[in-house]
């Protein structure tokens, strides 16, 4: 969920550009505003675009559906006026500090990002829920009713912030939804959450190849980014006076329980320069990418170039037989991952 100032000319560009496909609903905020949403489908992604209708013509939208669409967890998660206000002050604070304006040239109102939603089958399965609350110190809430077919529950953040900018993090909510409908051929939510996490996941980044955190799959690539910045100033997830206590409570838990994931370390430009990356897997549509930007290497961790033999190219090959061009890390069909400079 993406929030502008104004639709319209997101709309305008959308029906120019020849998008047809656009799923057009309407909600109301807790000021009595009414929302209007624009939902687009990208690769099996809804991506959705929201703002006021004060300024649209709406006679082809229609609220949610209370039936099929769990219109109760469909709204915006503040007022349009605590957007409008949060839009503001984020834009002003980007426009004075930024010294590289990727977006400058942009002639539209730049989306900010809000809320995300995940389709679940049973709570009781979702099992990133208790890594969340241990790395970041989540707020999982109790199952919400809101239908007979439809249920959530709400992860949130609630961190002290400083400053003029006060930046908080987006929510997500798991929702389960018994009255969607599908056609007769396709799967069910419960198919595919059990394809990623037992075909996918276990299959393949929990089966380490010569070490914990070497191997990977493709639904990784899915992944929401958590980062934590300068760990020495805080004490939460680790123990006080431990510099790099968060890196190792998150290593460890994972490590210990052969989690699915990819541990990849890369040199970056930063206040350490030192970042470590865990690409993890869970029964869920998307993976959890927990980064710290400091931190000290546990055993062995692999580089973040894609096309690494370590980072799954070779073993892709081996295990699916696709054939691959030559990488630009150096590797190609027929070499080994040493003879490549992995470990």
């Amino acid at each position: 969920m993406l929030y502008v100032p104004s639709l319209a000319a997101h709309l305008k560009k959308l029906k120019a550009g020849g998008q047809d496909k656009i799923m057009k609903r309407l909600s109301t905020d807790s000021d009595g505003a009414t929302v209007a949403h624009l939902s687009l489908d990208v690769y099996g992604r809804l991506y959705e675009l929201v703002g006021p209708a004060s300024d649209l013509d709406t006679t082809d939208f229609e609220f949610w559906s209370e039936d099929t669409e769990c219109a109760a967890v469909q709204g915006i998660p503040e007022s349009l006026k605590s957007m409008e206000d949060k839009y503001a002050q984020m834009k002003n604070s980007h426009d004075s500090s930024s010294t590289d304006d990727e977006v400058a040239s942009f002639s539209m109102a730049v989306p900010m990002l809000v809320h995300h939603s995940i389709a679940t089958d049973d709570f009781s399965k979702q099992n990133d829920f208790a890594h969340l609350e241990k790395f970041t110190g989540a707020t999982v809430s109790d199952i919400t009713v809101h239908t007979d077919s439809c249920s959530s529950v709400t992860v949130a953040w609630d961190y002290d912030s400083t400053g003029s900018s006060v930046f908080k993090l987006p929510s997500v909510t798991y929702v389960l939804n018994t009255g969607a409908t599908h056609s007769d051929t396709s799967h069910s939510v419960t198919d595919y959450l059990d394809y990623l996490w037992n075909d996918q996941h276990m299959k393949f980044a929990a089966n380490y190849k010569e070490h914990w955190g070497d191997n990977w799959d493709h639904w990784l690539d899915y992944h929401i980014g958590m980062q934590v910045t300068n760990y020495s100033t805080f004490t939460t997830g680790g123990t006080d006076g431990e510099v790099w206590g968060y890196h190792d409570l998150i290593y460890h838990t994972l490590h210990e329980a052969s989690w699915p994931s990819g541990y990849r370390h890369g040199l970056q430009f930063g206040e350490s320069g030192n970042d470590f990356h865990f690409y993890t897997g869970y029964r869920n549509t998307y993976a959890w990418e927990w980064l710290i930007n400091e931190g000290d290497a546990k055993g062995h961790c692999y580089d973040l170039c894609g096309c690494l033999p370590e980072n799954n190219a070779k073993i892709y090959l081996e295990e699916v037989g696709t054939a691959l061009e030559e990488s630009q890390c150096g590797w190609f069909e027929g070499e080994s991952g040493k003879d490549a400079g992995g470990p």
